[in-house]
């Protein structure tokens, strides 16, 4: 189901969409009850020590891998991205408000704490959903953020970049995962490494992103034309 809703005064246009995916096979399917969903089990688990600082990877049910984390002495801290402002903005998220969420974080702590994944008592499955499309403003070849949560818990913010490239002058347009600029290399901070599940998420992520700008754009020209009545 999609709602959608457009604020006329700033010219933006916000598309909230519920999809849902399976894997392994990757099937379609309804997003059910946060309780029903599938466990995220940590099905490998790698620790880095570069001087005093300490940073770990963990993989979820062998298709979402979390780099980057940064081990800390009271706890652990996932990647984020920090604005100009110094504002930091998280990429990935766990929602602890439900049991699943925290069960999660905690056994994410004891992976990372004892170098050893999950023994599991359930099968791998990964099920998605899309959030809202929150498209910015500005010149920056970010167009839009969006979330994608993955089995009612894990929220990961992702980025589509858009528009035309100063260096070849040629026009693009992609899903970017999380990711940070390292003297001019960057750096994934999130991988999924099912290439048929990345393809899947990434096909309706730029969905809803077109059909969000082709709906603000529609509006524009709504109101464009009130004002020459």
């Amino acid at each position: 189901m999609m709602k959608r809703k457009c604020v006329r005064s700033f010219f933006v246009c916000l598309v909230v969409v519920s999809v849902a995916i399976s894997f392994v096979p990757v099937t379609s399917s309804v997003a059910g009850d946060k309780t029903t969903e599938p466990v995220l089990w940590v099905t490998h688990v790698e620790r880095k020590a570069n001087g005093s600082n300490k940073t770990a990877a963990v993989v979820l049910n062998g298709a979402v891998t979390i780099h980057e984390i940064e081990i800390l002495k009271w706890g652990i801290k996932f990647p984020y991205y920090q604005a100009r402002s110094g504002v930091e903005i998280p990429q990935v998220e766990i929602d602890t408000t439900v049991d699943a969420g925290r069960d999660l974080i905690s056994r994410i702590k004891e992976a990372i704490r004892t170098g050893k994944p999950d023994s599991r008592s359930g099968k791998l499955k990964i099920k998605y959903r899309i959030g809202e499309v929150r498209l910015t403003r500005g010149n920056s070849g970010r167009k839009a953020n969006i979330n994608v949560t993955f089995n009612g818990v894990l929220v990961i913010t992702v980025g589509v970049m858009d528009g035309i490239s100063k260096r070849t002058g040629r026009p693009y347009k992609f899903i970017s995962w999380p990711s940070r600029n390292a003297g001019g290399d960057w750096i994934e901070q999130v991988t999924i490494t099912n290439m048929q599940l990345k393809s899947a998420i990434d096909r309706a992520l730029m969905r809803e992103y077109d059909a969000a700008r082709t709906e603000m754009k529609q509006e524009e020209q709504k109101i464009l034309f009130e004002e020459d009545k």
